[in-house]
Order: structure tokens, then sequence, then C-alpha cells
């Protein structure tokens, strides 16, 4: 199966790369099971419904979450939902006045 990405969930992907490496290990895992079987298995997969229907949603911890597509030759990255406030926060120069 191929495997894309949308311009903005690549982007996230990248500054989670960054930012969380767990995390980015944590999506990786994810992304490889779902290219197995997109259906089943790691992250609780869930098909969604009413304006997102057609759309598969795994979580990636409590809040954070992978929204794809697939079809028999390809897996699409929609969105990644990540927390990265945190990390940016814990990244940042301290200002003082």
């Amino acid at each position: 199966m191929k495997l894309e990405f949308t311009p903005n969930a690549y982007k996230t992907f990248q500054t989670v790369k960054s930012t969380d490496p767990e995390k980015a290990e944590r999506i990786k895992v994810i992304i490889k099971d779902a290219m197995l079987h997109p259906d089943s298995g790691v992250g609780e997969p869930i098909l969604l419904d009413g304006k997102l229907k057609g759309i598969w949603q795994r979580k990636i911890s409590f809040n954070e979450f992978i929204y794809y597509i697939f079809d028999e030759q390809t897996l699409t990255i929609a969105a990644i939902k990540a927390d990265l406030l945190d990390k940016v926060k814990e990244n940042a120069p301290e200002f003082k006045i």
C-alpha cells in the first residue's frame, strides 16, 4: 500500500518529529499498522460518520488523533491532531522583563 500525506498533515508530522520524537515514533507505529490493516489494530480505529463520513480516526494518545482515508492502493493521512504546546514551551527561550 502506498502512503500519502496532505500538506498540513505532513507539516504537523515534521513538527512532531522535531519537537517530540517519542510521539513521532508512536505515529509511525500507527501508520505502519494502518497500512497493513486500515480498519483494525493499533490506536482503536474508528470510522467516522456525519460530516466526516468515510474518514478513519486512530488515537495517538488521550486527546491526539490521526485522521486518514484509504482505498485498495493508498493510505492518505488527512490530518494529525497533536498537542505540541507543551513541547514548544519546553524548547522556547525564557524571556525576562
